[in-house]
């Protein structure tokens, strides 16, 4: 009787432990998430955006980066400015074949404003990765984290600045670093879900009302 007893007890006990989950089996280390190197920047696809952290001497600002329409001659992209209601969104017309910017719009709670495409930002949306071939010699590459994802950077470092790349998020640019200091960092990406703030009357309306406002902030550092 007593060994009936000694039984159920212990039959009992490994059942409690398995509903809770207490199993004594070892559990398994989750596999580390394999990366490919560096092959150049990753083909653009409307949806497409990534959000990062300027830093200049006046402090760090955020800003977000998407590509709302992309063919084979033109690439629209939006830069949104800040957050919440102080929010500016800008947007970008970029033409593929002549590889330079043909629209600068900006758009805030007041007024839609055409730009001067010379002062159009384009540092960070251009899918020319020749100046970062994925073949040089001397690259570091090395695995880090961006925005909860790992992603594997390739580093092409200067004597006083270091880019780094990716082929694993979109545009390219990762991190920016000048004598010693980040300029720029990509905070987060994805590949789906930007989306055009403009309508057709916001481009209307800059068409028709035109000026010679520069409104984008500009940075006084220059990478």
């Amino acid at each position: 009787m007593k060994k009936l007893i000694v039984v159920m007890i212990m039959f009992t006990l490994s059942l409690s432990m398995l509903l809770l989950g207490c199993s004594t089996t070892p559990q398994r280390a989750s596999p580390v998430k394999e990366l490919s190197p560096y092959s150049g920047f990753m083909e653009l696809k409307a949806g497409q955006w990534v959000e990062s952290e300027m830093h200049s001497s006046r402090g760090v600002s955020k800003m977000r980066t998407e590509l709302i329409e992309n063919s084979n001659d033109l690439s629209k992209y939006q830069i949104i400015i800040g957050e919440g209601e102080g929010a500016e969104v800008a947007q970008i017309w970029y033409d593929r074949q002549a590889g330079e910017a043909v629209k600068y719009i900006m758009k805030s709670d007041t007024e839609v404003v055409c730009l001067d495409v010379a002062d159009a930002p384009t540092t960070y949306i251009t899918a020319d990765d020749s100046s970062y071939p994925a073949d040089k010699p001397g690259i570091v590459e090395e695995r880090t984290e961006v925005g909860g994802e790992d992603i594997m950077v390739a580093k092409f470092i200067t004597e006083n600045s270091e880019v780094w790349v990716s082929s694993d998020l979109p545009f390219g640019i990762v991190k920016l670093v000048q004598d010693g200091k980040i300029r720029m960092e990509v905070t987060g990406f994805g590949t789906i879900g930007a989306k055009n703030l403009f309508d057709e009357s916001d481009v209307a309306q800059c068409e028709e009302h035109s000026t010679g406002y520069t409104g984008y902030p500009e940075d006084e550092d220059q990478y």
